[in-house]
């Protein structure tokens, strides 16, 4: 085994490229993972009992501005919420946290 201080200059320069593309990928895992659990918050607390009630096959329309969003049944709503809930459990951790902060430093982390 060696580290990376032995590593020949192109080595290093394959290793460097990657972790260039790796490193910003811990702030965006730990934004998404703490936006994630604030929305599940959000949903558990109000709207899921609205949600719940509607009728299955029930559609929701797009009143947000993303262009091109289409209306959603409660059933495409579940799993989207069954997502973000796995996205906060899975990636929500403290210690993913401790790795997204040195990959990303805190700054990235908390934006």
């Amino acid at each position: 085994m060696a580290t990376y201080d032995d590593l020949t200059d192109a080595q290093k320069q394959e290793v460097d490229d990657i972790m260039r593309l790796i490193r910003p990928v811990g702030g965006t895992f730990a934004q998404s993972a703490h936006r994630a659990g604030v929305i599940i918050q959000g949903y558990d607390a109000s709207t899921k009992a609205i949600i719940d009630s509607l009728d299955a096959g029930s559609e929701i329309p797009n009143k947000t501005d993303l262009s091109g969003a289409q209306p959603m049944t409660v059933e495409d709503v579940g799993s989207m919420v069954d997502d973000l809930t796995e996205v906060s459990s899975s990636f929500g951790t403290d210690a993913k946290l401790s790795v997204y902060i040195k990959a990303a430093g805190i700054n990235a982390v908390i934006e």
